[in-house]
């Protein structure tokens, strides 16, 4: 909640407990503050032990950042379907600076309440936008697109990527067949146990961490 009133998020008003607004008061020159009851922020509330305060926000309208996209690395993700792991690599492209997320129309929403308190307000300041991939990715032919894959070049043997779109699949289904011809590199992070697959929002942290030093 503070990440998300420390970015100004656009929203309508804030719904909190009088000891919430006592404490905060300096909040009013830039929202409504309206208070309610203990017992109206716990129907409100899809959290077991409710916050003291609930922003009632506005989906940002967003369009296509052309010049991020020429210059700076944006996650590319293809049906992550789980509220938990979106809101988990919103968090990680945050910590890596990473501007914009793209979001095949099969991903979950960024705005599911599971989806934002997995981000850890990190979703006010990334850019997060639903769009169909294939037709992003020719658009923009002159940003180059890697895709994650179990086989490919080995992560730690690559250079710092500069632009471009880093493509994360679903841990069930991978990337899909019509994104293949779009893609210029497969990378994959090598493995050394048993394990069948990594976690999407592990594997994004881990190429991000590596391909973002």
């Amino acid at each position: 909640m503070r990440e998300f009133l420390n970015e100004r998020f656009p929203a309508e008003k804030i719904l909190a407990l009088p000891s919430w607004t006592e404490n905060n008061l300096a909040w009013k020159k830039f929202y409504e503050i309206e208070e309610i009851s203990a017992l109206q922020m716990d129907r409100l509330s899809s959290l077991v032990t409710p916050s003291p305060v609930l922003l009632i926000g506005k989906i940002p309208e967003l369009t296509i950042p052309e010049e991020t996209i020429a210059t700076q690395i944006s996650l590319a993700l293809d049906g992550i379907s789980d509220p938990g792991n979106l809101g988990t690599i919103i968090r990680i492209a945050d910590w890596f600076a990473i501007e914009t997320i793209f979001c095949s129309e099969d991903c979950a929403d960024a705005y599911n309440p599971k989806t934002v308190q997995a981000s850890m307000g990190s979703l006010a300041r990334v850019k997060v936008m639903e769009v169909n991939l294939k037709t992003l990715f020719a658009q923009y032919a002159n940003a180059p697109v890697y895709g994650t894959f179990p086989v490919g070049e080995n992560i730690f043997e690559m250079n710092p990527l500069r632009s471009g779109f880093l493509l994360i699949g679903s841990e069930a289904h991978g990337i899909r067949n019509d994104l293949l011809p779009l893609i210029e590199k497969k990378i994959t992070i090598p493995r050394i146990g048993k394990a069948e697959s990594l976690n999407a929002a592990v594997a994004a942290g881990i190429v991000c961490a590596w391909l973002k030093k």
